[in-house]
């Protein structure tokens, strides 16, 4: 080998060290500015009609990395209670049709081929029901704590699990909170019922798993955090005929919903 070939050779494996090295760093700068590591992406999304100061379900969620947080507003005005400092708040004007699902619906169905590690749908009327703020600390406390080890292999949580009827129905409704109340329109029953009728028409069966002394397991008040691999259990479309019965102002489909993430979700 004479010289002139070995320098070659020495420039050649120069270069190469340089190009890996380059690569390191931006790969370094990668990773710092935009890499999230291990820990998950999370949109939680906060429905919101009336209420008034939301700010002690939003500050737990403010600014903390990898969580993006969606108020889905149904009335024209702004709500109050969002921190000055914020920055991973977005505001959503929605019609006011079909409860929290509607909202939950809508994310999914929008973000369908982008969804994140977790979405969590959550009630600003938690902020002053205590039967509702007490699911919304326990699914706060999961979220806060998603990579821990005891929370890592979270799929969906919705708070205590109970029972309901198989033959749930509910053809007359008024929200709980004063300032959600409406006078002026009309409540909508279900075409298909009872529950498990409902159920039968949207998975062909009702998945023994969910099913206890005919009663069927489910997570009261409709909040809960669920993984994306489970809402990709289900098609687009599943989602876009689901809002599409909800798309009124209340329906008893949507308390077939509050009965029924569990089963979606839990059932292998």
């Amino acid at each position: 080998m004479n010289k002139q070939t070995y320098k070659y050779i020495l420039y050649a494996i120069f270069i190469i060290i340089l190009y890996y090295l380059f690569i390191k760093l931006i790969n370094i700068k990668c990773t710092s500015e935009f890499y999230t590591g291990s820990d998950p992406i999370i949109h939680i999304i906060l429905t919101r009609y009336k209420e008034n100061d939301i700010s002690k379900l939003l500050i737990p969620f403010v600014n903390k990395k990898n969580i993006i947080i969606y108020i889905f507003n149904k009335e024209k005005d702004k709500p109050n209670g969002i921190p000055d400092n914020a920055n991973n708040i977005n505001i959503i004007n929605i019609p006011n049709l079909g409860w929290d699902s509607y909202a939950y619906l809508y994310h999914i169905i929008n973000n369908y081929n982008n969804l994140p590690d977790y979405i969590v749908n959550l009630h600003a009327s938690a902020q002053y029901l205590d039967h509702k703020l007490t699911v919304h600390n326990q699914i706060k406390d999961v979220i806060l704590n998603i990579n821990n080890s005891k929370n890592n292999n979270i799929k969906y949580y919705g708070g205590t699990v109970s029972e309901t009827l198989l033959d749930f129905r509910l053809d007359n409704w008024q929200a709980t909170l004063d300032s959600n109340k409406s006078y002026t329109n009309v409540y909508k029953p279900s075409k298909i019922y009872p529950l498990n009728n409902w159920l039968l028409s949207k998975l062909g069966k009702i998945p023994d798993s969910s099913i206890h002394n005919n009663n069927l397991l489910c997570n009261y008040f409709g909040m809960f955090i669920v993984h994306k691999s489970r809402i990709l259990k289900f098609s687009e479309s599943f989602y876009r005929n689901i809002l599409e019965e909800i798309s009124v102002w209340q329906s008893e489909v949507n308390h077939y919903l509050e009965r029924s993430w569990y089963t979606f979700y839990n059932d292998e």
